[in-house]
C-alpha cells in the first residue's frame, strides 16, 4: 500500500521506515500498558475522533498505516482525518517521550549508571536523522 501525500504516493524505506517502525512498536507497547494498567492515556493527535477511539481501535487504524507506509504492492487507504491521526501517533508517541526525557534528564542521571535509557528516544530520533536518505526515496 501506498500513502497519498500533498507530494504524491510515497512508501517509506531504510531509515524512515525503520524509525517508524520503531515509534510505531513503542506506541503499541505503551498502549497495551495504559490498558494493562487502567491508566490514563497521556498522548495526542489533536483528532477528537481518533483519540476518542479505543485502544483497540487505534491498534487496528495504526496497522493499517504501517501496511500503507511498507507495503508498496496494496492499494493507498482512503485518506480521512482518522488515518492521517493514527499516521501521526507514533510522532506524537516519540515528541511524548523526548520531551519527558528532556524534563526527568537530572532526575534520572542521578539513579542510571547508563544513560542509554535516559537518552533512548532523543537517540532515535537522532540517529535517524543523521543517516543519509537518498534522492529516489
Amino acid at each position: 500500500m501506498t500513502w497519498d501525500t500533498q507530494l504524491g504516493l510515497r512508501v517509506l524505506q531504510g531509515v524512515e521506515a525503520e524509525l517508524y517502525l520503531t515509534a510505531l512498536q513503542h506506541t503499541v507497547a505503551y498502549l497495551w500498558d495504559i490498558v494493562k494498567l487502567d491508566d490514563d492515556l497521556n498522548v495526542r493527535t489533536g483528532d477528537c475522533v481518533f483519540d476518542s477511539a479505543s485502544i483497540e481501535q487505534k491498534i487496528a487504524l495504526l496497522h493499517q498505516c504501517l501496511l500503507a507506509l511498507l507495503k508498496p504492492n496494496i492499494p493507498a487507504p482512503p485518506l480521512t482525518n482518522v488515518m492521517e491521526a493514527a499516521a501521526f501517533l507514533p510522532f506524537a508517541f516519540l515528541q511524548m517521550r523526548i520531551e519527558e526525557e528532556i524534563e526527568d534528564e537530572m532526575h534520572w542521571a542521578e539513579q542510571e549508571d547508563d544513560d542509554d535509557l535516559i537518552y533512548f528516544y532523543r537517540r532515535l530520533v537522532g540517529n535517524a536523522y543523521n543517516m543519509p536518505i537518498s534522492r529516489s526515496q
